[in-house]
């Protein structure tokens, strides 16, 4: 993972465990990770919100992967290991081809750990605003 990949996740870290103290998120959260994340921010948190991640962990050597629900209409299931590879088409078009630092099956897995809230009541009003917000800056 890249120095500035590294840096944006720690701060998505910290603004989840803000999140996660307050219960809700605030327009300000939301700012913040879709400026570090773009329009993947967006796409991701439908993704979570439609329980579209997760965790496959082999015993006994207790390693996880996690399969990822597409946004496609065939509603395909890729491999992510977030921080290392994923079979999802965003990660050989932005990853690969781009050189972006995240795909977007990757940043909901990255976010998952810090959902324990539900997704749906805490995120839907607020990604309305979000996308709203998003529409007026363009």
């Amino acid at each position: 993972m890249s120095v500035a990949a590294g840096v944006a996740l720690a701060v998505a870290d910290a603004v989840w465990d803000h999140i996660k103290a307050a219960g809700h998120a605030t327009d300000e959260h939301l700012s913040i990770l879709e400026h570090l994340f773009g329009k993947n921010m967006l796409r991701a948190c439908k993704i979570l919100d439609e329980g579209g991640v997760r965790r496959v962990t082999g015993a006994p050597s207790g390693r996880s992967l996690f399969l990822v629900m597409g946004e496609s209409k065939r509603k395909e299931e890729y491999i992510c290991f977030p921080e290392h590879l994923c079979t999802c088409y965003s990660f050989f078009y932005d990853i690969v081809g781009r050189g972006e630092q995240l795909c977007l099956s990757a940043l909901p897995v990255l976010l998952w750990p810090h959902c324990s809230f539900s997704v749906s009541t805490s995120w839907q009003h607020g990604l309305q605003r979000l996308s709203d917000n998003t529409r007026r800056w363009r």
